[in-house]
């Protein structure tokens, strides 16, 4: 759209002003009648007849804008939003399992589950939503869901789906806010519980994966995609060391990881079975392939739920706990703090702090259990 006051000089040396207007892929021009002197000079009254023509031309501006937001609500309110989240999620390619799942908890809570119209989608009902979750999950999960679904509606935004994200006039003092909580890794006797326990519960890669991750710090979607051809040899110092050669999948970052003498040892049992392979974790791949990384990363969560339960481990384990432990093991271990922030493929080492916050607790839990002696005062 656009709008300019322009003036035409007519035979007698006056002017005459107009509005040129562009709208909707057509000009046209709406002369206003005014008329300018021929004098070089311009007078009061010229001045005065600017000054009517501008706020002319300001109002046919306004109008036409209403006009535009108008029509363009009227086209847009009413697309329905599960059809464009689920193209959104699509388009995104691999997203998390939780991604799914918000959509499921928005169909949870609204009256319709077959359409939603953008139209509803108002600051109100994401604070009724917000409500709804808290109610349901614990305070940071509902904090993820809220800005997942914020990026879907700034997306909407951006394509001129909505005129504006309802999420921009929510007050920040009403909106869900992050609680820092502690990280939940297992210890070594923990993980040598699970490694040694005969169970059903969980499918033996599952369990070769999970351990792996212990050791490695990869993420699931790291790890479920490595490949053996990602498994190579350097030299170090005048020594062989292998290490995984990978781009990681969050961070877009090219990463040489070390491998512990127990991750090369999971590596030698799992080729036992898919060593002609392309994928180390083989039948993982073909689990993906046939249904999708969520529904695995969702069926590997329950079972290593079921498989801590079954150790009688009383931790709210999931795939990502693989991560943390192996972030506080090494620390525990005495491996610095910017190592491990590399190994894990942070890009900002304040991100590895938390994990040190947890292994100091470790410590000062330690000494202050230290025994007391009962020292002979002679």
């Amino acid at each position: 759209m656009g709008l300019k006051l322009r003036e035409k000089i007519m035979k007698d040396g006056s002017s005459s002003l107009y509005l040129d207007i562009y709208y909707e892929g057509k000009r046209k021009y709406d002369f206003l009648n005014i008329h300018l002197s021929n004098k070089r000079k311009s007078s009061k009254e010229d001045k005065e007849k600017r000054e009517l023509a501008e706020r002319l031309r300001v109002k046919k501006t306004n109008e036409l804008y209403n006009q535009e937001t108008i029509t363009f609500e009227k086209k847009n309110k009413q697309e329905d939003f599960y059809t464009y989240f689920e193209k959104f999620i699509k388009e995104k390619n691999n997203t998390p399992a939780y991604w799914d799942a918000l959509l499921l908890q928005i169909k949870s809570f609204s009256e319709n589950k077959e359409n939603l119209s953008f139209a509803k989608i108002t600051d109100d009902w994401l604070l009724k939503f917000q409500k709804h979750l808290l109610n349901n999950h614990a305070n940071n999960t509902v904090l993820l869901y809220m800005n997942c679904l914020n990026d879907a509606l700034k997306t909407a935004f951006r394509k001129k789906i909505i005129s504006q994200n309802p999420f921009t006039t929510i007050p920040k003092s009403k909106r869900v806010k992050k609680i820092n909580t502690e990280k939940t890794y297992l210890t070594i006797k923990e993980l040598k519980s699970l490694a040694n326990i005969q169970t059903n519960s969980i499918l033996k890669q599952f369990r070769q994966i999970f351990i792996f991750s212990c050791f490695t710090g990869l993420r699931w979607s790291d790890a479920n995609k490595l490949k053996w051809s990602n498994i190579i040899e350097i030299n170090k110092n005048g020594k062989k060391e292998k290490v995984i050669s990978f781009k990681q999948k969050k961070t877009k970052q090219l990463e040489y990881m070390p491998l512990s003498k127990q991750a090369i040892n999971i590596l030698a049992d799992v080729k036992l079975v898919s060593k002609n392979n392309e994928f180390v974790f083989n039948e993982i791949v073909n689990m993906i392939n046939e249904r999708s990384e969520n529904a695995v990363s969702r069926k590997i969560n329950r079972e290593i739920k079921a498989w801590g339960k079954e150790t009688g481990i009383k931790k709210n384990l999931h795939f990502h706990v693989s991560r943390h432990t192996f972030a506080t093991m090494s620390l525990t271990h005495g491996v610095d703090l910017y190592t491990v922030s590399k190994l894990l493929g942070h890009k900002d080492i304040t991100t590895t702090t938390v994990y040190a916050k947890v292994v100091d607790e470790k410590k000062a839990t330690a000494v202050a259990n230290l025994p007391k002696l009962n020292f002979n005062k002679n």
